[in-house]
């Protein structure tokens, strides 16, 4: 009875091995394949994909179950050694990512103020024009500073552009308003010389009739042919200077 009791512990006990050592070597394989597959990811540069990936693989490893003392350290090592390539490049990428976006920042933050000058400045010319439209070019050239400032600093300068562009053109239409004015003017004192001369000339033929001399007749209408002929060129400026306004 002893010897029958010792016996069946002992079949238990080879029977509770053999059971663990089929888990141990199908924990194995699998944590094998696991470890070609990580191999295979540790050079990627597909960051956030390859990071889901890794992860997929550590649920599946910690799934596996143990391997056994005499391989599951060795496999864990290679495994995670591939993991950590990865995470360390992956650090290494976004440390170097972040401080080019941090340099684009500041370079787009200086032309920001550089625009603010201008706008500041309320000096409207070809020269600031032009200065305006090659800032707009610079940030056409600086790369994307990061997501979480990208759309602030736009904002910024975009503003600045707007301030600039809308001053121009409300100084352009009062420059226009203005030289607008300055023809009109042009083109009334045409007029009123216009009728100036002519009342000149109703007076000299109105005084022509009590003249008795033919030297102070004729001085006369020789005064008042001169007159005329200023009065056709007048009207030929205004005409000119009618079309002007009326074209613009």
């Amino acid at each position: 009875a002893f010897n029958e009791a010792r016996q069946f512990f002992f079949d238990a006990k080879r029977k509770f091995w053999e059971e663990m050592k089929e888990k141990f070597e199908e924990a194995r394989n699998l944590k094998e394949k696991l470890v070609e597959e990580a191999k295979e990811l540790a050079d990627s540069e597909e960051w956030q994909k390859t990071n889901e990936k890794f992860k997929e693989l550590m649920n599946k490893w910690k799934a596996a179950g143990n391997a056994g003392r005499d391989f599951d350290d060795k496999l864990w090592a290679a495994f995670n050694e591939s993991r950590q390539n990865f995470y360390t490049k992956r650090t290494e990428h976004y440390a170097e990512l972040h401080e080019k976006q941090n340099k684009c920042y500041e370079e787009k933050k200086a032309l920001v103020e550089k625009a603010a000058e201008i706008v500041n400045s309320e000096t409207y010319n070809k020269n600031n024009t032009e200065a305006m439209k090659a800032l707009s070019g610079e940030w056409k050239k600086v790369g994307f500073c990061g997501k979480d400032k990208e759309d602030d600093v736009w904002k910024e300068f975009r503003t600045q552009m707007d301030a600039y562009f809308d001053g121009l053109r409300k100084w352009n239409d009062q420059k226009h308003e203005n030289w607008l004015n300055k023809m009109k003017d042009a083109r009334n004192r045409k007029a009123e010389a216009i009728a100036n001369q002519k009342r000149q000339i109703k007076r000299l033929e109105n005084d022509i009739v009590g003249l008795l001399g033919e030297r102070a007749i004729r001085e006369t209408e020789e005064t008042i042919e001169q007159k005329k002929e200023f009065i056709t060129q007048l009207e030929k400026e205004l005409a000119e200077l009618d079309e002007t306004i009326a074209k613009n």
